[in-house]
C-alpha cells in the first residue's frame, strides 16, 4: 500500500493509505514501521495498543477493531544515563570551607512525563545547612511556586555504611512547559559549603524517579 498521510492526533496515530495490493487485503500480515518513537520512561508493562480500520468516508465509519489490546513489556529496559555535562553545579563563593548559595542546573536528555521524584546526592566532604531552595523548570513543586519548603523535601543523611552520600529527595515534573524534548530545571540552594581543602571533591549525582 501507499501511505500518503500519517499524524498523531491526541493519543491516536491516524494513518491514511491507498493502493493496497490485492493479495494483502485479507489473510495476510501487514507491517507498518513507525519511526522516531521514544521508549517508555519507566521499565514496566505498557498496555493499551489497539488497531482500528475505517472506511474512506468523511464520517470515518469503523470497519474493524481489534478485540484485544497489545502490551509492550519494558520491564527489562534500562534507565537512561544523563551525560555529565547535563548537570552543572556552580557555587557563588569558591573559597574553601565557605557556605554560599549554589546553583544546580539540569538538562535531561529524554522527554519526561508529568509527576516525578528527583533525588540529588551531595559529596560527603561538603556541608549543608538547609535554608531556602528556589526551584524552576522541572524542579518546580506542585504549587508551581518557585520556593521549596521543608514540607516538600525529604533529607536522607549519610551514615557511611549503606548510605554513603546525603541526598535531597523531592517531587517535581509539574511544570509542563519544561518537560519537552529536553526538560530543564534549576535549583538555587542555600547553604552548601565548599570542601575544607583545595582539591577535587567527590561527585554530585542526580536521579529522576517516576511516580
Amino acid at each position: 500500500m501507499k501511505i500518503y498521510s500519517s499524524a498523531l492526533e491526541n493519543d491516536v496515530i491516524r494513518i491514511k493509505y491507498d493502493n493496497m495490493v490485492q493479495s494483502c487485503i485479507k489473510g495476510t500480515s501487514v507491517t507498518i514501521s513507525c519511526r522516531q518513537f521514544y521508549n517508555p520512561v519507566t521499565p514496566e508493562v505498557w498496555e493499551g495498543f489497539q488497531v482500528t480500520t475505517y472506511d474512506n468516508e468523511v464520517g470515518l465509519r469503523v470497519i474493524e477493531q481489534s478485540d484485544y489490546t497489545v502490551s509492550l513489556d519494558a520491564t527489562n529496559f534500562l534507565p537512561s544515563i544523563m551525560p555529565v555535562s547535563a548537570f552543572i553545579v556552580d557555587p557563588t563563593n569558591t573559597v574553601i570551607s565557605t557556605y554560599s548559595v549554589w546553583t544546580m542546573s539540569l538538562t535531561v536528555n529524554i522527554p519526561l512525563m508529568t509527576d516525578c521524584w528527583i533525588q540529588i546526592f551531595l559529596p560527603p566532604d561538603f556541608g549543608y545547612q538547609r535554608d531556602i531552595i528556589q526551584a524552576s523548570g522541572l524542579f518546580m513543586p506542585k504549587s508551581l511556586q518557585p520556593r521549596l519548603f521543608d514540607a516538600d523535601l525529604n533529607i536522607i543523611f549519610r551514615n557511611d555504611a549503606d548510605i554513603p552520600k546525603s541526598s535531597v529527595f523531592f517531587q517535581g515534573c509539574f511544570y509542563e512547559p519544561a518537560l519537552g524534548r529536553e526538560p530543564f530545571g534549576r535549583l538555587d540552594v542555600s547553604y552548601i559549603s565548599t570542601q575544607t581543602s583545595i582539591k577535587d571533591s567527590d561527585t554530585f549525582e542526580v536521579r529522576i524517579w517516576k511516580d
